[in-house]
């Protein structure tokens, strides 16, 4: 007989998983190998869930003969979902769920489950409290509670064991017992207390008496005496099970008590009256039972409801002073905090205290095992069912400490332990928010400060909706006066002119699939008309592989960089006393002249000067009479060259002049205008400074390989101008050249010589021509040059000078 058990559940949750290991050890028990794909998850242990794995049913094993579920909302959900499917239970596949929850008793068909003594459960729990309490030793481990199953259709069982018949008549008050006894085994656990036994055979002789006197032949019709005794019979939290096998118990002592001789049988009629009016009691009790355990539920649903949004709502008080407590049924709590890593002692945080039970408690340290406040305890009415209950106050692992509240039993809306550990949940979520909410303002403090200290603009391009975020200090450097202002224009408005297209593209470039940084510079018009260097720097954002459908980035001034780099090219090129160009500027327009001329013929000049006289001013007026008097120098100068030529200064008093695309007839009438524009007389704080000045000319004439000798020659010319007549100026020719050569070989040689020792003393002797006689001795200098032999003074003395 082919036999394929599966398995539905949430694995996830730990008493789920002891069901599956129960499931599979049972299926070996049986010589059932467990077939791991008969295994099917749920997400969860609602109905949906149980959908969810109907599906994975249906696709892959519309052949397996029954299942297993480890909730009965997945075993509905279940259901539902293969009689969509055209699926008949339990003849297609037969189904058994697990809770006895109470919907089980109303599905189609109706739910075979497994019934858990809840009440032996918490019966075995107080016993094992109470005996550690005493001293007396419990084992450690699992205490186990034998559940029962709930057979009703879904598992395609013939008979329900504890489905109960009529029975046998006989003596009324045996019958009377009987019923009494079936009622207290289906409604009380074994495990009850006297006093509840006394009340509930009460409960149930009451119920006889009204059932006997309803059947007595031709006494009254059942009225309300029987309605209210079997209201007596029917306690809160009876589930539709439990109803269902105490109807059963009561139809079956009907059925007894009507059975008789003669005139003591009651009527066929009566007895139907009598069981549909008890029928219609128990079942109307029910109802109004499952509406008071439904409004409980809306109730505790309101109130769960009304605290997670109070508790995540970041305008409401601190969630650690408890304010929150005040909309709930609760009058005494305390929060405590844990102080120690190893959760060993907590820090009295808070209470919420209607009662005004607990004293000045907050604030204090104690070890955990002295939590809660021994006040807090005392402060639970036990005659109205409140206890103490402690929860954690942690969600995934994060442990913040403990709440303690005093509250009531409550087995119709839900577990209050249960109740009171999502309170505890939601204030860990709400702390972590505000934590959460206070690290993300520190955060943006933090980069609201370093993006002030940086004096940056912030910007965000949705390029979806073609929409710009500027932050406030943006708006103040694009010059933004509207508050409400998001189009990209307002940005585009202040660029300069020649900038924006540039910019344009580059951010263009960033809509792509790229996401490297992307840089550029432009300029952004000022509220006062000109312009400042700004840098952009931008990052597109979005998922990767896809265009950008966000650009984000920052405006930097950087104009004082821009200004330093300017002048810092300035200084390079030109001279830093009198804004003229320097050497270097000069040498680089001189090669440019020199390279036309080779190529195109085109001539030049180039006149060098020294100034005669200026160490004068210097070393008598100081350097600053001395600087102002080099600006005028450069300020004549300019003023008597052309836009193509050029002035420069090289250092000291030394000043040269490029002479471009001149003709060789301007060159000396342009010498002689810069040196008698020189010679005038400047006024400088009330001194009248007169300058001469030696000039050397270099021309194109002579054909120049580079710039270098072009400024040499010029220089040679300049020192044999002032050897012949300061203030004059000379052209450069090749003789001047051999001369200068020829110094610097005298130079080179003259250093040897003293080297070598070949300077000689040689002394003439001072004659009276009168009488003939030596009067004295002149020393005279002279070289013995090893290869030209005796030099005279003449050829270098001048030399060295």
């Amino acid at each position: 007989m082919r036999c394929e058990i599966g398995f539905v559940g949430n694995l996830l949750r730990s008493d789920t998983r002891a069901r599956f290991a129960s499931y599979q050890a049972t299926l070996r028990a049986h010589d059932i190998e467990p077939d791991p794909t008969l295994s099917f998850a749920a997400p969860n242990d609602v109905a949906w869930g149980g959908r969810v794995a109907a599906e994975q049913i249906l696709d892959g094993h519309p052949d397996m003969t029954a299942v297993f579920v480890a909730t009965d909302h997945n075993a509905i959900g279940l259901l539902e979902r293969l009689a969509e499917a055209g699926i008949a239970v339990p003849s297609d596949l037969a189904v058994v769920g697990f809770d006895d929850a109470d919907r089980s008793s109303f599905t189609s068909p109706a739910l075979t489950t497994v019934r858990q003594p809840f009440r032996l459960i918490g019966s075995l729990a107080a016993r094992l409290v109470l005996a550690m309490l005493d001293g007396r030793d419990v084992a450690p481990g699992p205490h186990m509670v034998a559940s029962s199953l709930a057979v009703r259709h879904s598992c395609g069982c013939t008979s329900a064991p504890d489905d109960l018949g009529p029975r046998a008549g006989g003596a009324s008050e045996e019958v009377d017992r009987t019923f009494v006894a079936e009622a207290a085994s289906i409604l009380l656990p074994a495990t009850v207390t006297d006093a509840a036994l006394v009340d509930l055979r009460a409960a149930a002789l009451r119920l006889v008496d009204e059932i006997r006197v309803a059947l007595a032949a031709g006494g009254p019709a059942p009225g309300p005496g029987l309605d209210d005794a079997v209201t007596a019979m029917v306690p809160a939290g009876t589930t539709s099970e439990t109803l269902r096998r105490l109807l059963a118990a009561i139809t079956s002592f009907v059925s007894r008590a009507a059975t008789g001789s003669g005139s003591d049988a009651a009527p066929a009629d009566r007895v139907s009256q009598v069981t549909a009016r008890v029928a219609a009691g128990m079942w109307h009790e029910h109802t109004r039972l499952y509406l008071e355990r439904d409004l409980a539920h809306q109730r505790a649903r309101a109130e769960q409801y009304r605290i997670g949004a109070d508790l995540i709502d970041l305008r409401n008080d601190d969630p650690l002073t408890l304010s929150w407590l005040a909309e709930t049924h609760v009058d005494v709590g305390c929060l405590a905090l844990w102080t120690d890593q190893a959760h060993g002692r907590v820090h009295l945080e808070s209470v919420h205290d209607l009662r005004g039970a607990l004293g000045d408690v907050v604030g204090t340290d104690c070890a955990v095992e002295d939590f809660p406040p021994r006040a807090l305890i005392q402060a639970a009415r036990p005659e109205q069912d409140e206890v103490v209950f402690v929860v954690p106050v942690q969600t995934h692992g994060n442990s913040r400490g403990l709440l303690a509240v005093v509250g009531p039993l409550d087995m119709i809306a839900m577990s209050a332990h249960e109740a009171y550990g999502y309170w505890a949940s939601l204030l860990t979520v709400a702390l972590e928010q505000r934590d959460l909410l206070e690290s993300v303002q520190r955060s943006e403090q933090r980069l609201a400060l370093a993006i002030d200290a940086t004096a940056e603009s912030l910007w965000d391009w949705d390029l979806t909706a073609d929409t710009m975020f500027f932050s406030p200090r943006a708006r103040v450097t694009l010059g933004i006066d509207d508050p409400d202002e998001q189009r990209p224009d307002a940005w585009w408005a202040a660029v300069h002119p020649d900038d924006l297209l540039p910019l344009k593209m580059m951010l263009a470039g960033g809509q792509g699939e790229g996401r490297e940084i992307i840089e550029h510079e432009h300029r952004l018009r000022a509220p006062d008309g000109s312009y400042r260097w700004t840098l952009c720097r931008a990052r597109p954002a979005g998922p990767a592989g896809v265009p950008a459908t966000r650009i984000v980035g920052s405006l930097a001034d950087i104009h004082p960089r821009k200004e330093l780099e300017a002048q810092l090219r300035e200084s390079a090129t030109h001279d830093t006393v009198t804004g003229l160009p320097n050497r270097r500027l000069f040498l680089d327009r001189l090669r440019v002249a020199v390279a036309q001329s080779r190529r195109s013929g085109t001539p030049f000049a180039v006149l060098f000067l020294d100034l005669d006289g200026f160490k004068v001013v210097n070393d008598s007026l100081g350097h600053e009479i001395g600087d102002r008097l080099l600006v005028e120098v450069g300020r004549r100068l300019e003023s008597q060259l052309r836009d193509v030529d050029t002035a420069a200064r090289f250092g000291g008093d030394e000043f040269a002049v490029l002479l471009n695309d001149i003709e060789p007839g301007d060159i000396l009438p342009a010498g002689n205008r810069l040196l008698e524009a020189l010679h005038v007389p400047a006024r400088i704080d009330g001194h009248e400074l007169t300058l001469g000045a030696s000039m050397g000319i270099a021309t194109s004439a002579v054909t120049y390989k580079s710039a270098e000798d072009v400024l040499r020659d010029a220089d040679t010319a300049m020192y044999a101008a002032k050897a012949t007549d300061r203030g004059s100026l000379e052209f450069f020719d090749v003789a001047m050249h051999a001369r200068a050569r020829s110094r610097l070989a005298m130079h080179q040689e003259l250093r040897s010589a003293l080297e070598e020792g070949e300077f000689a003393v040689h002394y003439q002797p001072i004659v009276d021509l009168l009488t003939g006689d030596v009067t004295g001795f002149e020393a005279l200098v002279r070289w013995q040059h090893p290869e030209r032999g005796l030099v005279l003074p003449v050829e270098f003395l001048p030399v060295m000078e």
